[in-house]
């Protein structure tokens, strides 16, 4: 009898952890996370700084605050020092660790990837990411 209330204990454990996680991917869906309902405003971002160069950034406060801190220089970082900075690429995630797994693909890209993106041209990214893998490496010089 001890075993069989311990395998039903262990079924309901079940249901109720399906049921949480089912109800946590609606709170998803519905933009909403965790008990108190707050909107997560996810994304993944890239910058053009005035230098010309790149940054990669991911923000959960909402990407208007965020490009307001990156005009005032609210923070000091690369992108304080390279003022003024333009937006010119963005995703929207509901989930964190997808956002955080973007941001760290896309800061490994090199430039021309990331402009290939930038620009929209999808198809070639497979091909940038063949190029950096079969470059041959340097020749030594013979002595």
């Amino acid at each position: 009898m001890g075993s069989l209330h311990r395998q039903r204990n262990k079924t309901l454990s079940f249901d109720k952890l399906r049921m949480r996680v089912l109800n946590e991917k609606v709170a998803l869906v519905r933009g909403k996370v965790g008990a108190q309902g707050s909107h997560m405003d996810i994304h993944v971002y890239i910058l053009r700084c005035s230098d010309g160069s790149y940054y990669v950034g991911l923000t959960k406060a909402g990407l208007d605050k965020r490009m307001a801190e990156h005009h005032s220089g609210t923070f000091e970082g690369y992108t304080s020092k390279r003022l003024p900075v333009t937006l010119v690429w963005n995703q929207h995630y509901l989930v964190l660790t997808q956002a955080i797994e973007c941001e760290r693909r896309l800061k490994g890209w090199r430039r021309e990837k990331k402009e290939a993106l930038i620009r929209g041209d999808y198809r070639l990214l497979p091909a940038l990411s063949r190029t950096a893998k079969s470059r041959s490496p340097k020749t030594q010089p013979s002595s």
